[in-house]
């Protein structure tokens, strides 16, 4: 009951008062039950799930799709009788034929994995579209004897010696010009040496040549029929595994995989016609387009998927999975350490970088080297990074700072006093800021190729191409550059397709493909940075892609380092597990190891440069993500005996477990919203896993290794600590799949385990 005449009494000051008071309590009050709901709900739940996200997340978010332009007119092959002895091809628990009915033709492939033969009608050998409507395919085109041309100009490893061929010349009314389409069907070896990674796969191929131009709209070579899709069950629906260009096809219901292989293909499932295509626009002219149709094993578990389309990406792969530890010049050496006209004014950290000078580059390449060969470990390589070019050219070396213009003598020197290679930074942009404007100045005036609406260069311009093809070349030639960081190219960050850019990315390719020709094997590695999306096609030219994001950058508690590798791993599962559902993370650029005070580096690290602990967790998080292209960005003298000793423990555990590494899934959530994250791995004898807490509260998690790894059988693993994290309880010492297992971790911090299999409690296990 409310008391009118007290309140009659009071003055309107007093009154108001007392009003605002009675709010900022209730305000107040409701803050701290919103906070003990956050804590009990969010950050402290008594123990959390962590296992491999659910890939229901990410299916159907992409799952649909057209062949608008593609295939809208499919040929009738009519009744197929089987080919001719030498249409058929055999190989491990594959095999693969041409059915030719009079002019019609058709590829079907067989699989036997063990639960019986399943036959795949892959659809007519290709079906092309050119820019002014012509439709050339099969029936349309003549028959030529082939010749010993290869079709693909990197096939991979992993494929049987016989291969099918077949040629067909095709003419266009509408263009008034004759092409001719090479073909080539190939499948997995028999008898493949041990350290060559296969699985049962059938693949294709086209390459289409014409002696005057050809504009191309689009090329079919994937044409699944689904069947009368009876299953009422939603997880064997067909699907999309991604939701950017070049992501595969799923069929579960046959448990197939498929697609085009190529990051910027058009891999749909479409609905009305009951079929799975792959096809790609915009092809250019001579360039090998390949797809493929692979089987994986349910029966091995929910992983077997991701484990056996992983296999296939080792054989189609521009090299196999490897590592590549090196030092990268970005937070140390500049053209110029203090630029008034960076983005935002003078960067205040800029003076504790150092000219980009060969002498302080070989004193660089010295100093962390040696330092490494006193821990045991070897540094591979060193790039280059952006400041070793002259802006006011198209690709020159700076002579000022490089007095003979060439990066020879630093080649020379890292190769023969510590065994390290070269590698260097180009943008396919032209660059950054002030190096972009300059150097795109200096090329409008030569009438090199621009993209006004980016203010860049365009790989698509012929002239611009070839100015920085010559280039990138002349390095692999004559300075023994064996590693590039190809910087820029396509719609920048977080594209999900080239769109309109193709031509840039297919003339990168064909450059890639020529400096992996020219360097005779000698190559190691190709990254691609900004520019790319999720799709594991990309690996069949470069060996790894960027995670999208910032290049160091801040998210969720802690110190700033803390909050730079939280930033980092949410990038990855934000911009890569979310979108590229069978991408392997193991093949990104995570932007490296940083402990620098220049630039952006030292304005994020200043009150953590010191901090040993976080400096731990991010090495060892670092090199547990299975990442292949290790990257340093580092000032030697900000590192001291127990940074390089830590540095080294991360790069031999890699090295322990690289095999099982390049098929490293993420476990766990989303590090941005302080959830339990990490990474989990197995072969048949060991396995790795390990958990990130990004929060400030000690947290629990139970798992099982069947939920973490996805496998099947029923054996037992014995458990031990990696690092210096803490020993399980002794229930936890010896587990099977399917135990519980209760992990715990303290704020920040990150815990590991290695399992060794002890046990086989099923004859018939598989794992």
């Amino acid at each position: 009951m409310v008391d009118h005449a007290s309140c009659h009494h009071r003055s309107p000051l007093t009154s108001g008062l007392k009003t605002f008071r009675n709010r900022v309590l209730a305000a107040l009050l409701s803050c701290v039950v919103l906070w003990y709901l956050y804590l009990a709900m969010i950050v402290l739940p008594a123990r959390e799930e962590l296992r491999r996200p659910a890939a229901v997340d990410v299916v159907h978010a992409g799952m649909g799709g057209n062949l608008d332009g593609a295939h809208r007119d499919p040929p009738q092959s009519g009744p197929i009788r089987e080919g001719r002895a030498n249409m058929r091809i055999h190989g491990d628990r594959v095999s693969l034929e041409v059915l030719q009915a009079g002019k019609t033709f058709r590829v079907r492939a067989t699989f036997d994995t063990g639960g019986g033969r399943d036959i795949v009608d892959l659809g007519p050998l290709f079906y092309i579209e050119t820019a002014r409507g012509c439709k050339a395919y099969p029936e349309v085109c003549r028959l030529r004897a082939a010749d010993d041309v290869g079709v693909l100009t990197l096939e991979g490893r992993g494929w049987d010696e016989d291969k099918l061929r077949l040629d067909f010349e095709c003419t266009c009314s509408e263009d008034g010009v004759s092409f001719m389409v090479r073909w080539a069907g190939m499948v997995t070896m028999r008898d493949a040496p041990a350290d060559i990674v296969t699985t049962p796969v059938a693949r294709v191929a086209a390459r289409v040549t014409s002696e005057v131009p050809l504009e191309m709209r689009s090329l079919l070579l994937l044409d699944v029929p689904l069947g009368e899709g009876k299953s009422s069950e939603e997880g064997d629906q067909p699907y999309r595994a991604g939701v950017v260009d070049g992501s595969p096809v799923v069929i579960p219901e046959r448990s197939l995989f498929c697609g085009l292989e190529h990051p910027r293909a058009k891999n749909v499932v479409e609905e009305g016609s009951r079929r799975a295509a792959g096809f790609i626009l915009h092809p250019i002219s001579d360039f090998g387009y390949s797809a493929a149709v692979g089987k994986f094993d349910p029966s091995r578990g929910p992983s077997s998927l991701f484990r056996t389309f992983s296999d296939y990406i080792e054989m189609i792969r521009a090299s196999p999975f490897h590592s590549w530890l090196h030092y990268n010049t970005w937070y140390d050496l500049r053209y110029r350490p203090c630029i008034d006209a960076e983005v935002g004014g003078r960067d205040p950290y800029c003076e504790y970088s150092k000219k980009f000078t060969e002498d302080n580059v070989n004193q660089r390449i010295s100093a962390i080297a040696t330092a490494l060969e006193e821990e045991g470990v070897h540094l591979d390589g060193v790039l280059l990074d952006d400041g070793w070019d002259d802006w006011d050219t198209l690709w020159g070396v700076d002579k000022k700072a490089f007095p003979s213009g060439d990066l020879s003598k630093v080649a020379k020197k890292a190769q023969e006093e510590h065994n390290v290679k070269l590698g260097v930074w180009m943008s396919p942009f032209g660059g950054y800021q002030e190096a972009s404007r300059r150097r795109v100045l200096h090329g409008l005036k030569m009438g090199y190729e621009v993209d006004m609406e980016r203010r860049t260069f365009t790989l698509a311009g012929k002239k611009y191409s070839k100015v920085f093809s010559d280039q990138a070349l002349m390095f692999v030639e004559n300075d023994n550059v064996v590693f590039f960081k190809f910087d820029g190219i396509a719609g920048g960050q977080f594209s999900k397709g080239a769109d309109k850019y193709a031509g840039e990315v297919d003339s990168l390719f064909k450059l890639i493909l020529d400096i992996r020709r020219r360097g005779k094997g000698s190559i190691v590695w190709i990254n691609l940075t900004i520019g790319t999306w999720p799709s594991p096609y990309w690996l069949i030219y470069g060996d790894s892609i960027w995670k999208d994001g910032y290049d160091v950058g801040l998210a969720g508690w802690g110190n700033r380092r803390d909050m730079h590798i939280t930033e980092r791993d949410a990038s990855v599962y934000q911009n890569v597990v979310q979108r590229g559902l069978l991408m392997p993370i193991a093949n990104l650029m995570l932007h490296g190891i940083l402990q620098s005070r220049a630039n952006e580096a030292g304005y994020l690290l200043q009150d953590s440069i010191a901090d040993i602990k976080s400096f731990k967790t991010e090495v060892l998080t670092y090199f547990f993500s299975g990442v292949g292209l290790q990257e340093l960005y580092i000032q030697p003298e900000e590192l001291t005996k127990e940074h390089w000793k830590i540095l080294a423990d991360g790069v031999r555990f890699h090295g322990k477990f690289q095999s099982i590494l390049r098929q490293v899934q993420w476990i766990g959530g989303d590090p941005e919203r302080g959830q339990l994250y990490g990474w989990a791995t197995s072969n048949d004898t060991d396995g790795v896993f390990g958990m990130r807490n990004p929060g400030t509260f000690s947290r629990k998690a139970r798992a099982s290794l069947r939920h973490m790894w996805g496998i099947s059988g029923n054996s037992s693993w014995r458990l031990t600590s990696l690092f210096d994290t803490p020993q399980l309880p002794p229930q936890f010492a010896t587990v099977s799949l399917d135990d519980e297992i209760t992990l715990s971790a303290d704020a920040l911090s990150f815990v590991a385990f290695h399992a060794t299999r002890v046990a086989d409690n099923n004859s018939n296990n598989q794992s």
